[in-house]
């Protein structure tokens, strides 16, 4: 008898411990811990020279894992240079990253976080370590935390630079990439490699051109393994591995030179109109399964959000609104005759 030990057949044993092909996009990902004097040298951004910092390099890098005990989760892997070159930019140095600690089964961890802040001291280049006991949890709200920490020694002049990973069990939609931000950016870089199992639609909002954008493929495996028990007097077992080929799509986006966004009164929409590539899960299909739709309906979503306790649950407890609203539709027995009603309270009530 043949019994899968690792996962149901939905999953067919998705294990990835296998990557071939590697693609040369790798290859673009900056080296922690190794700059260029020249940018601690820097005194002022030659494109912008009334800004107080210049993000030198931003770059994020998007995969996918899976283990027995958390299926599948995204893996994203965070960098960040800057050059801070004014003191009404020290705060860039107070870094928080929000991360959803909790929702129901799912969660997300951070994890490996390092960091440098550089200087030249008489000519000589100086790199001072985060330490791990700056790195402290804080409490955001419902399930939102943050990993806070300050990067240490810095001055007019530093360049800092931190790393970072965040696990994701959260599929539904991978991290935004945001290539423009309040400070200019010299490089900014985001690369997602997608199983072909999982289907997302990309929103690419950009008011600049990219600089680069690349898509190529490489070869992944899946290994899954089956143990077979022999019946008798003596029960003896073997396990047996087979391994399932399949795509991952790799796209690599680049924007350079991006000049920092001024912020204007009455913007309420910051996030609407700066360059950025956000993702939504549209479908997922696994080896010798049905195709399962994901993205919702507006039904669907607009049921969603009447169970969900910050919207629908909020709606549903008591106040004065609620009599008032049953006030007004009372004896209306069509949607748009109860609209109308409301309307037309609001209209001659409320200024």
């Amino acid at each position: 008898m043949k019994t899968n030990y690792l996962v149901s057949i939905l999953m067919l044993g998705l294990l990835f411990i296998n990557i071939t092909n590697t693609t040369s996009f790798a290859q673009s990902a900056p080296k922690f811990g190794k700059i260029d004097e020249e940018e601690v040298k820097m005194t002022q951004y030659a494109k912008d020279p009334e800004a107080s910092a210049v993000v030198l390099m931003d770059y994020g890098r998007a995969t996918f894992k899976y283990s027995e005990s958390s299926n599948f989760q995204i893996v994203f892997t965070g960098y960040k240079r800057i050059k801070i070159l004014k003191k009404d930019a020290y705060d860039l140095a107070n870094i928080k990253i929000p991360f959803c600690y909790i929702n129901g089964n799912e969660r997300e961890r951070i994890n490996d976080i390092k960091g440098f802040t550089y200087n030249m001291q008489n000519g000589v280049l100086e790199k001072s370590k985060l330490e791990k006991d700056a790195i402290f949890e804080e409490k955001k709200d419902g399930n939102w935390n943050y990993k806070k920490f300050a990067m240490p020694n810095v001055k007019e002049g530093s360049v800092i630079e931190y790393q970072y990973e965040l696990v994701s069990d959260f599929l539904f939609n991978m991290p935004t990439w945001y290539f423009q931000g309040v400070h200019p950016v010299v490089h900014s870089e985001y690369v997602t490699e997608i199983p072909e199992y999982f289907n997302y639609v990309k929103n690419s909002q950009t008011y600049d051109p990219f600089t680069e954008h690349k898509t190529d493929e490489k070869n992944g495996s899946i290994t899954f393994a089956t143990k077979t028990r022999s019946e008798g007097n003596v029960t003896q077992t073997s396990v047996d591995y087979d391994k399932l080929e399949y795509r991952i799509k790799v796209d690599r986006w680049v924007m350079k030179d991006i000049p920092a966004f001024k912020n204007e009164r009455f913007i309420t929409s910051y996030g609407d109109c700066i360059n950025k590539i956000e993702f939504q899960l549209a479908s997922i299909q696994y080896p010798q399964q049905p195709l399962k739709s994901v993205m919702d309906s507006w039904e669907i979503l607009v049921e969603k959000l009447l169970n969900n306790e910050s919207y629908g649950g909020y709606l549903d407890k008591h106040s004065p609104i609620k009599d008032i609203v049953a006030a007004q539709i009372a004896g209306k027995t069509t949607a748009k005759e109860k609209m109308d009603a409301i309307y037309n309270y609001v209209k001659n009530n409320i200024r």
